[in-house]
């Protein structure tokens, strides 16, 4: 699906319902509201280190394993770098692509 497109919205079609939804807007709502979060999160005293991080990225990934392929493995979204490379010198960065798989929002 290309920039611009639009997608018909299934949410309510058991009711008949559909509706034309702006991908590029409604990713870019999304990616606001995850970045919204992990301030948040901060925010309130959740101090994010590289020891939370790896939590959760455990807990995102549900296994130590992978966990730590996620953490190891080149990220285009960290410039090809790793997340264990990256976390070195911008913690809310990984700490907010963490969230956003969590949330189910992937780039």
């Amino acid at each position: 699906m290309g920039r611009g497109q639009k997608l018909v919205s299934t949410a309510g079609r058991a009711a008949g319902k559909t509706r034309e939804v702006d991908e590029p807007k409604a990713h870019g709502n999304r990616l606001e509201a995850v970045n919204a979060t992990a301030e948040r999160k901060r925010a309130r005293g959740g101090e994010i280190s590289r020891e939370s991080i790896a939590a959760h990225a455990l807990d995102t990934f549900g296994s130590p394993e992978k966990a730590r392929h996620w953490m190891n493995r080149p990220n285009p979204l960290f410039q090809g770098k790793t997340a264990a490379q990256v976390v070195q010198f911008d913690l809310v960065g990984v700490e907010a692509e963490l969230v956003r798989i969590g949330h189910g929002v992937y780039m």
